[in-house]
């Protein structure tokens, strides 16, 4: 006897059925009583007590659940109902994130995890899932959500290592410019472009912080990505800083609206007091050209692809953020989070 309320499956040697023909339908019009029947023929009893369906190649499935998957390898599975629907449901989420695992899965309750299902047996547990499927929508949706937040998760991961191999660099580079207090709890490092309309944006929220929040260290990265203007902005940027005038001429390059020119640049660093022909000077020195590349291969590391982008704590965050948000993570980095 197969014990429990088991549920027998009409596949080779099973039972002493017939397998000459397999049916792998899953229909609804077979239900009798709270047992879902798959196949075609009359049910009778096998030799071994189970309920099959005679003339072949069907199945009986108390409480619908549908455990063909776990029969193939030995010829024989007898499987209580509860467990069935349980084992079908991983089964289904499993085909769709990894058929690798489903085939693990099978082997394992076909009772020979060494030898691989065979081929039929495969095919009828694909079948079975896509019906399901098809009634059950929803669980690709529900999959498609693990399958992202896993995702989040890993690049999540990934950028907290790269973060923390890169610290020195991120948080120490003698050319990176430092408003704030320099001996601050917390540092807060934005890769920007002085032509980008987001950067500009997140001005606002990033000087508001720096004004009110006493403990915290400012870390500007200049990411020129926008073209030569750009990278003509930087090198007068990193030139101003030699002059004691970094932030100055960074609020006033920010705060200008659309694009830069480099007449437009030159203006920006007289209208806030910079020493233009000495600035010029500045802007020449190699070491300026070699830093902006240096940052790009930074941002490479941390596979940040456009600005801005703010480091906080061992959290990468890409793209324009609010004040409400920007305090949010200097609370998580300086609770340890």
């Amino acid at each position: 006897m197969c014990g429990g309320p088991p549920v027998c499956f009409a596949l080779p040697r099973c039972c002493g059925a017939s397998a000459s023909r397999r049916s792998r339908t899953w229909g609804r019009g077979g239900r009798k009583g709270s047992a879902l029947r798959f196949g075609t023929g009359a049910t009778r009893r096998s030799s071994c007590g189970c309920s099959v369906l005679s003339g072949g190649d069907g199945f009986v499935l108390p409480d619908g659940a549908v455990r063909g998957f776990v029969a193939g390898a030995r010829g024989r599975a007898t499987v209580p109902a509860a467990r069935a629907a349980f084992l079908l449901r991983r089964a289904a989420w499993e085909l769709i994130v990894s058929p690798r695992a489903l085939d693990h899965r099978v082997r394992e309750y076909a009772g020979s995890v060494a030898a691989p299902p065979p081929a039929e047996v495969k095919e009828t547990i694909r079948e079975i899932v896509r019906e399901y499927l098809l009634e059950h929508p929803e669980i690709i949706e529900k999959a498609m959500i693990v399958l992202n937040a896993k995702r989040r998760a890993e690049k999540r991961a990934k950028a907290r290592a790269a973060i923390a191999e890169n610290r020195a660099a991120l948080l120490e580079h003698p050319l990176s410019p430092v408003s704030g207090n320099p001996d601050g709890d917390v540092t807060l490092v934005e890769f920007f472009d002085d032509q980008c309309g987001f950067c500009k944006r997140s001005l606002e929220p990033v000087m508001d912080l720096l004004k009110s929040d006493a403990g915290l260290r400012i870390v500007w990265k200049e990411f020129p990505v926008l073209g030569p203007v750009s990278r003509f902005a930087a090198r007068a940027s990193m030139a101003a800083a030699k002059q004691g005038k970094y932030l100055a001429f960074h609020e006033a390059a920010m705060g200008t609206p659309g694009k830069l020119s480099e007449d437009a640049v030159l203006a920006i660093a007289e209208r806030v007091g910079l020493d233009v022909a000495r600035l010029r000077r500045d802007m020449a020195d190699p070491a300026l050209e070699a830093y902006l590349d240096e940052t790009r291969r930074l941002a490479d590391a941390l596979e940040i692809t456009g600005t801005p982008a703010f480091v906080i704590g061992g959290v990468l965050v890409p793209g324009a953020v609010g004040r409400a948000r920007l305090a949010r993570l200097i609370a998580e980095a300086r609770s340890g989070g």
